[in-house]
């Protein structure tokens, strides 16, 4: 543990207004207001990956942050106007780059070329969190680590589908030094509490699983992220110390002790387990398709033979899904057209799980069902899930490769020109849901 002790002090200019204040509600009037917070935090050696600092304005939260933590905590910088987001995030590789911006929850690459001054205030938190924590990893040299494989497990339900925790456990620092480390002021307060408690998921999957080299410390005056974040210790500057009654100008606060979570790295006994992510399928009008076709990063056009499915959150549309018939003279099946997740919602697995349960609706009919990605995150998934077998490696398809789209109607499905790669579901099918959900009689 280290003992921390910050000593504020602010000077008062005495005026008329000042002593009217001060006789209104009896309060005495000194030179200098003068306040001292005392804590004790876990060391930077010890085993902790995530950790949180919380409690109500002026309890002393960024205070204690900045004496702990120095240069670490992140104060937001001006982003130069007019450049794309992916430009402005240092000189780390595109790769790591990408998998910090997708990892905050923040993975669509039409909103990576767009300037910071155009997206909206979740999507400006996320890049903000993801400058934060590539600053850190950056400045400290650990951008190349290699993420371990991101394990997770479902429960299918009828009508839900469920991502639970993440029982994967990181690897130890491989060099004696302490690992990276950000340290985010105000986390979550500029966006509503369902972006803060999914993108707190998010970030906490990625740093346990490894994909983002870096320890966090999240400061902040919202208690309702502790449970998706999952912290290893919680220092809460609020408590029974707190003055709430008469002011004084100088208040010695006790020392508040951190709960370091037991089990080290291991992950056992972390501050409480993250809910259940609840998210209810159906099938779906094309109507519904404008609600996200802009957040899509091929072409915003649907294919008007495609059937459609919604995943919502909390009655929420969260993400979408449409499935096109695959004509081929000898394995006829389905393919994949569309999946795309609402900024929102990112990060989570939300459309992952969406896809899945999707393909197990259509295996179910007896044919085999196909999908064709470019997206680098969907890739990765699916190399290192048992649900997709790979049948084509990653590779560019030529835009000028001869093709008959010229005389068919199934123009809005081509992929030339993108490095993408194809798999095949081959995990478990839905049968009972099949036919509940019309694919099947």
């Amino acid at each position: 543990m280290t003992s921390i002790e910050v000593q504020l002090h602010c000077p008062i200019h005495d005026s008329f207004r000042v002593r009217q204040i001060a006789g209104m509600f009896d309060l005495p009037v000194e030179p200098v207001l003068r306040e001292t917070f005392r804590a004790e935090i876990p060391a930077l050696d010890e085993q902790w990956q995530i950790g949180v600092i919380v409690g109500p304005s002026g309890s002393g939260k960024t205070s204690i942050a900045r004496a702990a933590f120095g240069d670490a905590l992140y104060g937001p910088q001006p982003w130069p106007a007019g450049r794309a987001i992916i430009d402005c995030l240092g000189d780390l590789p595109i790769k790591q780059i990408t998998r910090t911006l997708t990892a905050v929850g923040f993975s669509s690459p039409r909103a990576w070329i767009k300037p910071f001054e155009v997206l909206s205030n979740g999507e400006k938190f996320r890049c903000e969190l993801a400058r934060a924590l590539l600053r850190g990893v950056g400045v400290r040299g650990h951008g190349n680590a290699r993420p371990e494989r991101d394990t997770e497990t479902r429960r299918l339900g009828d009508t839900e589908i469920m991502p639970s925790h993440i029982s994967a456990s990181p690897r130890p620092p491989v060099s004696a030094s302490p690992p990276p480390l950000a340290v985010f002021d105000e986390y979550t307060s500029v966006v509503d509490r369902t972006v803060a408690r999914l993108g707190s998921a998010a970030l906490s999957k990625a740093i346990r699983s490894g994909a983002i080299a870096t320890r966090f410390v999240a400061v902040t005056c919202h208690y309702d992220i502790i449970r998706w974040l999952q912290p290893d210790w919680v220092l809460d500057m609020s408590g029974p110390s707190l003055s709430r009654g008469r002011v004084r100008p100088v208040r010695l606060a006790p020392v508040r002790l951190a709960s370091l979570a037991q089990g080290g790295q291991g992950g056992q006994g972390r501050q409480g387990k993250r809910p259940p992510i609840p998210i209810a399928i159906s099938r779906a009008d094309r109507a519904i398709w404008p609600l996200f076709e802009r957040h899509h990063y091929l072409s915003g056009t649907l294919h008007r033979s495609a059937q459609c499915f919604v995943a919502s959150f909390e009655n929420r549309p969260a993400a979408f899904c449409a499935v096109l018939p695959f004509p081929h003279p000898i394995r006829p099946g389905w393919r994949e057209h569309r999946t795309v997740c609402l900024p929102d919602f990112q990060g989570v697995g939300i459309g992952t799980a969406l896809s899945e349960f999707v393909a197990s609706l259509f295996v179910a009919t007896g044919k085999p069902y196909f999908s064709t990605t470019s997206h680098p995150a969907m890739i990765a998934h699916r190399l290192n899930s048992p649900l997709w077998k790979m049948h084509r490696k990653p590779r560019m398809v030529s835009r000028h490769a001869p093709s008959s789209r010229s005389t068919t109607s199934m123009s809005d499905t081509c992929s030339r020109g993108r490095n993408t790669a194809g798999f095949e579901y081959v995990g478990p099918e839905r049968t009972t849901d099949a036919q509940r959900l019309g694919i099947m009689k």
